[in-house]
């Protein structure tokens, strides 16, 4: 029986969820992670959601996302849309349900440029197609013109015997000699840490660091998970990290390539390994910042294929 192809339901939940997690089996999710990430997301549409249905079971799904909101720093980015998330169960897989879903995901998105797997933000769950667990889905994709611009990588780090590389330690220590401190954020210094933020790092950077300030007034998060490199009064860089999880940080570009980064990471784990941390882990990094990290005891751990296809 052909399938059918229409919009989400809220009744659609637990089978749309058998269906992501005996199919996406290296990301599989809890229903309350789909509520906060896909139906709470200010740009989630239910037309947007597209299901597979044959006689009565549903069997894949498409998520696809265009803004409704202004994002922090960006506008509705009107010539762009995103595929955060899409599956067919495994039984239904080569019947077609895969095209007809990502013809109707296509034609939802007319009037974008491009339309990209996977990174969008605030909400996206990986940055695009894990090519070792899913190489079907990778050809899939590209056999519909999806076009590889970038890789990323997932890193690891092991902090129970965690040591500052060779070197990395005193190389971190000349920085004061040349004007460089780095230091836990101070409450005193909030104003113009947040500016540095807007004027200095991507959009999306400043909602992670909002997050563990506002922890900060309830007692989930504390100060000493922010640090900040400043050049006399001038923030120049910056590190955070929660529970296991490192990053963002970042450095102003005019100061790239001076250690900043260098001393901020190894400054991030050893606080990290003092709070009782025993590995570090980031979701994603691209493939030319994975190099400082590996210095520092970081690991693949998984590698992803960015893509996206130019819409007529």
């Amino acid at each position: 029986m052909p399938a059918v192809i229409r919009p989400y339901r809220g009744a659609d939940e637990s089978a749309l969820l058998r269906v992501w997690n005996d199919t996406l089996v290296q990301d599989p999710i809890s229903p309350e992670t789909f509520r906060a990430k896909v139906l709470l997301d200010a740009n989630f549409d239910p037309a947007h959601l597209l299901v597979a249905e044959q006689e009565g079971q549903v069997t894949g799904f498409v998520l696809l996302l265009r803004r409704k909101v202004p994002f922090e720093g960006v506008d509705l980015e009107p010539e762009r849309a995103w595929i955060t998330a899409f599956a067919v169960r495994p039984e239904a897989q080569r019947h077609g349900l895969g095209t007809a879903l990502f013809a109707a995901a296509e034609q939802a998105a007319a009037g974008a440029r491009t339309l990209a797997i996977a990174p969008y933000v605030p909400n996206y769950f990986v940055p695009g197609v894990d090519e070792a667990a899913y190489p079907g889905a990778l050809a899939f994709l590209e056999a519909r013109g999806y076009q590889r611009y970038a890789r990323a990588m997932s890193m690891d780090a092991p902090l129970a015997v965690w040591n500052w590389p060779e070197g990395e330690r005193e190389r971190a220590a000349t920085l004061a000699e040349r004007g460089v401190v780095i230091e836990t954020l101070a409450p005193e210094r909030l104003p113009e840490f947040l500016a540095f933020l807007a004027e200095a790092m991507p959009p999306d950077w400043l909602r992670h660091a909002r997050e563990i300030l506002l922890g900060t007034t309830t007692g989930r998060s504390g100060w000493d998970q922010i640090l900040i490199a400043r050049e006399g009064e001038r923030i120049v860089g910056y590190s955070q990290f929660d529970g296991d999880h490192f990053g963002p940080f970042g450095v102003r570009e005019t100061h790239r390539g001076a250690g900043i980064g260098a001393a901020l990471l190894g400054r991030t784990l050893e606080q990290m390994r003092q709070r009782g941390s025993h590995c570090a882990w980031l979701l994603w990094t691209e493939e030319r910042a994975g190099r400082l990290y590996q210095r520092f005891g970081f690991q693949p751990s998984r590698c992803f294929v960015l893509l996206r296809k130019e819409l007529p």
